[in-house]
């Protein structure tokens, strides 16, 4: 059941129009669930076509493939680690913590 506040929505939506569009070259959103698609479709007319048009929705292959593209060795090696300790059934809360501080930057 998707519960869904749309002043909130529609909140992050300006937000993101108004204060981060510019400066955000590209969204991937990879393998995208049903409610998920369900709140963009209802979200989707609120934003801004020039932010509609940096996002892109692809499975685990699509996404390791345009990393590959964009990114340079190591980054995308970084973002594989991360697609992959992410869908490891077997790795911990605190590995994925570890995983995330160790590749943040900022």
């Amino acid at each position: 059941h998707l519960n869904m506040d749309i002043k909130s929505a529609k909140t992050l939506v300006d937000l993101l129009g108004t204060v981060f569009a510019e400066r955000i070259d590209s969204i991937t959103i990879v393998d995208f669930s049903k409610a998920a698609q369900a709140m963009w479709w209802m979200v989707k007319p609120l934003v801004a076509p020039a932010t509609r048009k940096k996002f892109a929705f692809a499975s685990l292959h699509q996404a390791r493939e345009l990393c590959k593209q964009r990114f340079d060795d190591s980054l995308y090696l970084a973002a594989s680690r991360t697609f992959d300790i992410n869908r490891d059934p077997d790795s911990t809360e605190e590995e994925r913590l570890q995983h995330a501080r160790e590749t943040t930057f900022g």
